[in-house]
């Protein structure tokens, strides 16, 4: 591991990963010379293809000025939301003295209720039926923006703007940009609440304020109703109710003069109203947006089928015949025995496997600890990339199913040697799904493996025989 991949963030990890992908993807030549890691079924052999690629990435002669784009733009974007907090607060303190100005001494308490607590109502039900589903279109904005901001670097621009498609794709996947955007709106909002509530609260401090209830068509009792109505839920957290007189008094349009215990109740009643009516709910909707914006980024993968990844994986193409040609020597003539006793896993191969031969079989993904191979190894690449996968994660017991009705080659054999310096015991399974004996090699490969060291005992000829002795602890 590099000093650069120990100081990354995952998500800088993930954005430098797609980066390389489309760097080699406009170079048409990703992976001529890159090693094919194999596609495999469990969750740990996933995780193991996750660290191969970004490993990878890491390693990559473009992963300086990769890392350093990506981060030029996180810095920007710390930048961009610390102004935007700046102005929520600009714009919370405006709307508050926008109802307490300093040339009125009278406060329409509706309309000061509907103006700070209205719009924001509005908006987060515009979020709850919808917005929080696609980002709305401030998503697609910030996603838009993104995009072009690459395009827009003074140097280099080639690879910022590679960067810059990484970066819209990390995001775009298991909602980590959506949840970011929802974080974002929500901080704002709940910033530009609480610096109306605490200007309004510092207003009322240093000046006297008449509160009244003004109506055209609207009856004392509807208004009765819509006041008790709107206290109902402030009351239980202990803010003022107004009292019947109180409203009827606030009704009465000509009397600016109210006593000390009335402008109170009032103020209580305003405070409270925008407490839980604006600033509780959307600190709510944050924390909940906040919580699913921690499991996206945990739960963040690469999608190994994508168009760059997926080359270098196996392909699930099955072949009946000798791939690669004979090596000039074989490095080493006998199977390898080392040890590794700490190690539980078990792992299962399928070699140049040919029709009539299914893989993976049928129900071994219930052998506990097992390693599966979920795809056949037919090509000399795929061979490398087992080992190289065995080599990081040694294990107890392997066994490599092979195809009789091919004859054993010197490469094949070497590529089983290789995989021994990697396993504690080795096995071989030789099975044969034609009744025709001219296409039965069985002796062929039992001489074969005899000459590399594999005694009778690891040598088996039916599927289940073989793993019978895989899955047992002798």
């Amino acid at each position: 591991m590099t000093n650069r991949q120990k100081s990354a963030s995952r998500f800088e990890s993930q954005c430098l990963a797609h980066t390389l992908r489309l760097v080699e993807l406009e170079s048409q030549q990703a992976h001529k010379q890159s090693p094919v890691f194999p596609a495999l079924s469990g969750s740990r052999d996933a995780e193991d293809a996750q660290r191969w690629l970004i490993q990878r990435a890491y390693e990559s002669q473009h992963s300086a000025a990769s890392l350093q784009w990506i981060r030029r733009w996180m810095r920007t974007a710390r930048f961009s939301f610390l102004i935007v907090i700046l102005l929520a607060i600009v714009s919370g303190a405006s709307a508050a003295i926008g109802f307490f100005g300093a040339e009125q001494r009278s406060v329409n308490v509706i309309w000061t209720l509907i103006g700070l607590i209205g719009v924001h109502g509005l908006a987060l039900l515009l979020w709850l039926f919808g917005g929080r589903l696609t980002g709305g279109w401030l998503g697609r904005a910030s996603f838009w923006l993104m995009s072009r901001w690459g395009k827009k670097a003074p140097s280099n621009n080639d690879l910022s703007s590679k960067v810059a498609t990484a970066l819209v794709t990390v995001l775009s996947r298991n909602g980590l940009g959506k949840w970011s955007l929802n974080c974002i709106t929500h901080s704002v909002w709940l910033v530009a609440l609480l610096t109306s509530l605490l200007t309004m609260l510092v207003v009322l401090s240093v000046r006297s304020y008449s509160f009244a209830l003004e109506t055209t068509i609207l009856s004392e009792t509807v208004i009765l109703e819509i006041v008790q109505a709107i206290a109902y839920l402030p009351s239980v957290l202990g803010f003022a109710v107004p009292s019947n007189e109180m409203i009827i008094a606030a009704l009465d349009a000509s009397q600016f003069n109210q006593i000390d215990i009335e402008r109170r109740g009032w103020v209580s009643f305003l405070s409270g109203a925008l407490l839980v009516y604006a600033v509780i709910p959307r600190l709510l909707v944050l924390a909940w947006s906040f919580l699913r914006l921690r499991h996206a980024y945990s739960s963040m993968q690469l999608d190994v089928k994508l168009p760059g990844f997926a080359e270098l994986f196996a392909t699930t193409k099955n072949h009946a015949q000798v791939v690669d040609g004979a090596p000039k020597a074989l490095r080493q003539m006998l199977l390898h025995k080392p040890s590794f006793a700490t190690q539980e896993a078990i792992a299962l191969v399928g070699l140049e496997l040919g029709p009539g031969l299914d893989w993976p079989p049928a129900g071994v993904q219930k052998i506990q600890d097992l390693r599966l191979f979920d795809e056949v190894v037919a090509t000399g690449g795929q061979q490398r990339a087992v080992v190289q996968v065995l080599q990081a994660r040694p294990v107890r017991r392997i066994l490599i199913v092979c195809d009789a009705r091919l004859s054993p080659d010197r490469g094949s054999l070497q590529w089983l040697i290789d995989v021994s310096l990697h396993a504690s015991n080795i096995g071989v399974c030789v099975i044969n799904p034609s009744l025709e004996k001219a296409q039965n090699r069985q002796e062929i490969w039992a001489r074969s493996l005899e000459g590399i060291g594999l005694g009778s005992n690891c040598l088996f000829y039916s599927l289940d025989a073989g793993l019978t002795w895989l899955n047992s602890n002798e």
